[in-house]
């Protein structure tokens, strides 16, 4: 676009319709900055970010962010069937150890 835009400007005769079409096409479509990219590189900054989040607390955005983590949570509040611990725990802590998801 650009080298056939520089060549048509050789011709002074058509810098009036070149300069309309520039304004009203070439400028809208072909941005110099792109929206899409600027974006991009937010959302690679969060993700990092989310990395590195994770380093500081095991399955930060599990715990903390997730929106569906937090629904559950709150049904898991008015369930009818809980967990509970039985007589015969001897409050060792192995199953918060073995816990894959780390709810216990």
């Amino acid at each position: 676009v650009v080298g056939a835009e520089e060549f048509l400007y050789e011709f002074p005769a058509l810098w009036g319709p070149l300069d309309a079409i520039h304004g009203s096409v070439v400028q809208p479509v072909f941005q110099g900055v792109q929206p899409v990219f600027t974006l991009a590189a937010l959302v690679a900054l969060l993700f990092v970010g989310l990395v590195a989040l994770n380093w500081w607390a095991e399955r930060f955005w599990c715990r903390y962010l997730c929106p569906l983590g937090g629904l559950l949570g709150l049904l898991a509040k008015l369930s009818l069937i809980r967990r509970e611990v039985g007589d015969d725990c001897a409050l060792c802590a192995r199953c918060t150890h073995q816990c894959p998801t780390g709810t216990i």
